[in-house]
């Protein structure tokens, strides 16, 4: 049997060292890990976006500058939600309460009064919408008053209509306010002051009107 030369031997030796076991996959690091997640968030909206997979060889300038226009609207909406959670969750904002005429500064209100006394405030300011939120706070603080249940900030208004359920006239004064209130806050609609106004009368139950 012939003696191989060195070519072969070399070709040989080349051979073996391409085989997977000789060559193990480097471990996945902590950044690849995290960038997959986004990688694939990124090919999943240029998909839905409708932009050419090919526009990255054949115009890698116009696909960079619209990667980059993504990037920068993305950046700007976790922005603005992070900032409106903020805004919508620190008690001491600017406006929500004032020392002004001697009166003392409501950053959270507790009773019944003091839900009313924002209310009047945020109304006169024209901030109708707070205002609105201020009077549902005060007229579930009435019905707990009057025993129909128990409030909780926590608690949504599907919670408080499932509590008052069986009871007629806290049924009929929560169902009546919310179907006015929730349109507003949660949904969007405008309020002026004649919509306010009906809010506010709604806000206050049967026996405890004006």
């Amino acid at each position: 049997m012939p003696i191989p030369d060195s070519t072969a031997v070399h070709r040989a030796v080349e051979a073996v060292y391409r085989r997977p076991e000789y060559n193990p996959e480097p471990p996945e690091s902590v950044w690849d890990r995290l960038m997959e997640p986004i990688a694939n968030a990124w090919e999943w909206l240029i998909n839905r976006l409708g932009i050419s997979d090919g526009l990255r060889f054949t115009a890698p300038y116009v696909f960079l500058l619209i990667l980059a226009l993504l990037s920068i609207a993305a950046l700007a909406i976790l922005g603005f939600l992070v900032w409106s959670a903020v805004r919508t969750t620190r008690p001491d904002r600017p406006g929500a309460g004032s020392a002004t005429g001697g009166r003392v500064r409501l950053t959270r209100p507790r009773s019944v009064d003091e839900w009313d006394d924002e209310a009047r405030r945020l109304a006169a300011e024209g901030r109708l919408r707070e205002a609105s939120v201020a009077l549902y706070h005060a007229l579930l603080l009435r019905l707990e008053q009057r025993g129909a249940l128990r409030y909780d900030p926590s608690k949504t208004p599907g919670d408080y209509r499932r509590e008052v359920r069986g009871q007629a006239d806290a049924a009929r004064t929560l169902t009546g306010f919310l179907r006015r209130f929730e349109p507003i806050v949660f949904g969007g609609r405008a309020v002026d002051a004649q919509s306010y106004e009906a809010l506010r009368q709604a806000a206050r139950p049967e026996g405890a009107r004006g």
